[in-house]
């Protein structure tokens, strides 16, 4: 069932017009259709799903429009249940609503997929388009929800990429023929040709005589001679052909009896042309349906074209169905019925058989597209040859008859590319431009196009330079300016790079003066003209920092000297004279620095190179182990470091620190201690040197210690505890620590009786209350003696005695609940330490000695009173009570000294911190630490 609609693009005076961002998005072309004379369905393209529109299966729906169309998807709705369409079939006609329809695309749609299904559409312009729902199998009616056709008014949009017509196009390219000894002209036969298939359409010509013009027979005699023998052709084939009761059989026979006459001699890969079928009866894919076209028509059937890559093959159409038609073999027509017939094409032709369901790569073509073909096949077979001209001309008379044939522009494009460049790599320069010039006037907006033009006016430009010819180069830069002002300033840059990669060349070479004369008399523009000056700088830097290598630092100097002070300037010249110093002797640097310092006054570096360099030199002596040597270096440079504004005591202090540090490392500490002594005298204030010599002090009597004992380390601490009293200090604090690590709690708690004066020793805190008030632990039987000389005691032996004893005291009270307030264990008011110890000494005693019977033991006391019941071991187990007390102590007494050692470590940090931000030295050196 076929119903036509009539969409009529009805313009209004007070239509809204539409915004330009939404003027190029596709609309719905069947939105705006109203019905013709036929019933429709009533809900067909209503845009709601809940209307179905039912038909007699196949319903066809023809939209027919006001202008041409070009649709690009259907969309298309399936009701729910049984009786939705199984299949929708897209078909084009431009000539009218009955005939001349081209098969676009056809879907199998999604059973029971009631959502919208889509299906691009290839570039077809339509006047009418036809909607085919088939229906399930064996089904009468067919039903759709809805069905949309999206597209843009007007004709698809053109894949010829030239700014000029194809006609014009003509005429440029034409006018490239006095590059070649070929005559090369447009016909007139060719233009009045071009001039009737402007319409898509033959009305002048007929297609056989247009074939036969593309087949290379341009005498209009001969063309009238082979056309005879075309009509010849038709009458003969007619008795076969006329046997056929359907168009689809006669069509069938027409291709059976060209294979078994005209084209009997078989397929010939590059024979492409009418007029050879008729004389050697051999064809290829283009001429067999050329001619199988051209006499079909006249048998009334309906057959245009499909070109796919590479190839091309008729097509049938009768009313709305169509079969293809692959020439090249007698079994082709309708191939894919046929399996045996697909293998003999493939296997004569080479090619793939390309079905409908890949319609993404065919495109339909009608008698002039078909004759086009015949003009492409020419101009591959130009451009294989390298006859470049004769080929664009093909590929242009092609697109004189079919603008949209996408093959023959890219082929344009890439033969015009490939002609410029080969004129190039031939040195004819002059016509690359001309060529490269045409096709960019015909593609302004090609890239390759682009890009190759600029390489073939810069090779032209190098040739030129190369061959001596400076103004014809510099000539070829401006030229190229002129016709290309968009990109003018770039090529007038390039007349720099001329000159610099001929000076390039000679830089390579070491010839350095010639490099400098390149391009010092041409007359450049202006700014290549400063380019090329400051390339020049560069290569006098280059040229002293060679000079510099060979030790020639005066020469290089003098380079640099004739250069800009910019910053690349400056830096090389403070480099050569830092250079020219360190390769010279003592005497002769300070010469030299004097002389650079004053003849560069302006340049600060120079100076700072001056005051660096007898560190240098004192850093080469350290490096070869001459310290005492440097040390004489710095005193005989201090009178210049004056001079140039320096400063002679950092200079000594590099000298001395460095000798010293050698010692740090090895920890030779007496070594150590030697230098810094000596470097005292004469910077007695030096930071850098206190500092070092501090951390020596308290590093040296551990490390004896370690090795020798505790009366060497003794001595040494004596020897600083003057200048550095907390060496002393800490070093009693690190031997505590030591002996607590090593589990020599007896020895530690004895040991903490040499603190230093004034203080008590850190590392022993209280394990006991008295009172609630913290008391710290001091003395040992061992350390009741007077102190060593040097070490200033704290209090006697008898009072350090009673606070220990006073401290065990409490422990013991306290712990088994015998602390009671009016025992006389309680500190009074008034009540000092010492007589608070000697009150808790008797009371210990006492209890201990005579009362252990009525004690009653804490739980950590408890067994040594059970086991020592006995009056006759009343002492005995007051010593266990005192030394186990004592054992508690020192375990709380180590865990307290972890803590304080953290401190420590974090005091130290911060003195480290602040050491570096006072001290001016140039090597971080170990600073005074505490353990």
């Amino acid at each position: 069932m076929r119903i036509t609609f009539k969409a009529l693009l009805l313009l209004f005076a007070f239509q809204v017009p539409v915004p330009a961002e939404n003027a190029d998005k596709p609309i719905n072309l069947l939105r705006k259709s109203i019905p013709g004379e036929a019933a429709i369905p009533d809900g067909l393209a209503d845009d709601n799903t809940a209307t179905v529109a039912t038909g007699p299966a196949p319903l066809e729906v023809v939209f027919e429009f006001a202008d041409v169309v070009s649709p690009e998807q259907v969309i298309v709705r399936i009701p729910k249940g049984p009786g939705g369409a199984a299949k929708v079939e897209v078909l084009a006609s431009t000539v009218s609503g009955d005939a001349g329809f081209v098969f676009v695309r056809g879907d199998a749609l999604r059973a029971g997929d009631i959502g919208p299904q889509t299906f691009a559409l290839p570039v077809t312009a339509s006047k009418w388009v036809m909607l085919r729902f088939i229906g399930p199998a064996g089904s009468e009616e067919v039903s759709v929800a809805d069905v949309a056709l999206m597209g843009r008014e007007g004709p698809p949009r053109s894949l010829y990429e030239f700014s000029e017509s194809p006609a014009k196009a003509l005429e440029m390219v034409a006018g490239l023929k006095g590059m070649t000894h070929l005559k090369i002209e447009i016909s007139a036969d060719e233009t009045s040709l071009f001039e009737d298939a402007k319409d898509g359409k033959l009305d002048t010509w007929t297609f056989a005589e247009a074939a036969l013009l593309a087949s290379g027979v341009g005498e209009k005699t001969r063309r009238a001679e082979y056309a005879a023998r075309i009509d010849a052709l038709y009458e003969d084939s007619r008795k076969a052909v006329e046997a056929g009761k359907t168009p689809a059989e006669k069509g069938e026979l027409l291709l059976k009896w060209l294979h078994a006459g005209p084209m009997k001699k078989g397929y010939v890969s590059n024979q492409t042309d009418v007029s050879v079928i008729l004389d050697a009866g051999t064809f290829n894919c283009v001429s067999s349906a050329t001619l199988y076209n051209i006499l079909g028509r006249r048998f009334g059937l309906d057959l245009r074209a499909i070109e796919v890559p590479d190839h091309a093959f008729a097509i049938f159409y009768d009313g709305a169905t169509h079969a293809d038609v692959e020439t090249t073999t007698a079994m082709g027509f309708n191939p894919s019925r046929d399996q045996k017939a697909l293998k003999a094409f493939e296997k004569q032709t080479g090619f793939t058989y390309i079905p409908d369901k890949h319609r993404a790569q065919r495109r339909e073509v009608g008698e002039t597209g078909l004759v086009a073909i015949i003009f492409y096949n020419h101009g591959v077979f130009y451009a294989v040859g390298k006859e470049h001209l004769k080929a664009i001309l093909s590929f242009f008379r092609a697109m004189s008859l079919d603008p949209e044939f996408g093959s023959a522009v890219k082929n344009a494009l890439a033969s015009m590319t490939q002609w410029s460049l080969e004129l190039a790599k031939a040195g004819q320069y002059a016509e690359a431009a001309a060529v490269i010039e045409t096709g960019v006037g015909l593609a302004p907006k090609d890239a390759t196009l682009l890009h190759n033009r600029k390489y073939v006016w810069s090779q032209w430009a190098d040739a030129s330079m190369k061959a001596g010819k400076e103004e014809e180069a510099l000539a070829v830069l401006r030229d190229a300016a002129a016709k290309i002002p968009a990109e003018a300033e770039s090529w007038i840059s390039m007349q720099a790079g001329l000159f610099i990669r001929r000076g390039e060349a000679f830089v390579k070479a070491k010839e350095w003066e010639k490099a400098l004369e390149t391009g010092a008399t041409s007359k450049l523009d202006e700014k290549p003209r400063a380019q090329l000056d400051d390339w020049r700088s560069g290569v006098r830097t280059r040229w002293a920092l060679s000079l510099i290598k060979e030790k020639a630092h005066e020469k290089a100097l003098e380079l640099l000297a004739k250069n800009p002070r910019d910053k690349r300037t400056v830096q090389n010249i403070v480099y050569a004279v830092q250079e020219w110093a360190i390769a010279s002797s003592e005497e002769e640097a300070l010469k030299i620095l004097r002389t650079q310092v004053k003849r560069f006054e302006d340049l600060p570096g120079v100076r700072k190179v001056a005051i660096a360099h007898p560190e240098r030199a004192i850093a080469a002596l350290h490096k070869a182990g001459k310290f005492e040597e440097s040390v004489a270096c710095a005193v005989r440079f201090a009178d210049f470091l004056r001079e140039m504004s320096g400063d002679p005591d950092r200079l000594l202090t590099v000298a001395w620190d460095g000798w010293g540090q050698t010692f740090l490392k090895k920890k030779d500490w007496g070594g150590a201690a030697g230098v810094y002594e000596k470097a005292l005298k004469g910077l007695p204030e030096n930071k850098l040197f206190l500092t070092n010599l501090k951390f020596v002090a308290q590093e040296w009597p551990r490390a004896t210690y370690e090795k020798e004992g505790e009366a060497p380390a003794m001595e040494i601490v004596k020897a600083y505890s003057a200048r550095f009293p907390d060496v002393a200090q800490g070093y009693v604090q690190w031997v505590v620590s030591t002996l607590c690590k090593a589990a020599k709690f007896e020895e530690a708690v004895e040991g903490a009786g040499q603190g230093p004066r004034g203080g008590r020793p850190q590392c022993v805190r209280p394990v006991g209350q008295l009172a609630h008030q913290e008391e710290r632990m001091e003395g040992s039987d061992r350390y009741l003696r007077p102190r060593p000389e040097g070490i200033p005691g704290r209090q006697g032996a008898r009072e350090q005695r009673r606070r220990r004893l006073g401290q065990l005291g409490a422990n013991i009270l306290a712990r088994e609940g015998l602390g009671r307030r009016d025992q006389g264990v309680r500190r009074g008011p008034g009540a000092t330490s010492q007589q608070q110890g000697a009150a808790a000494e008797q009371e210990v005693l006492r209890r201990a000695g005579k009362e252990v019977e009525g004690l009653l033991p804490g739980r950590r006391l408890r067994p040594v009173f059970i086991a020592r019941g006995k009056p006759a071991d009343h002492d005995r187990a007051a010593a266990e009570i005192v030394q186990l007390s004592g054992l508690l102590q020192l375990f709380v007494l180590v865990l307290l000294r972890q803590v304080e050692f953290a401190l420590h470590r974090f005091v130290v940090l911060l003195a480290k911190l602040l050491g570096l931000l006072l001290v001016r030295a140039p090597v971080l050196t170990p600073l005074f630490a505490l353990p």
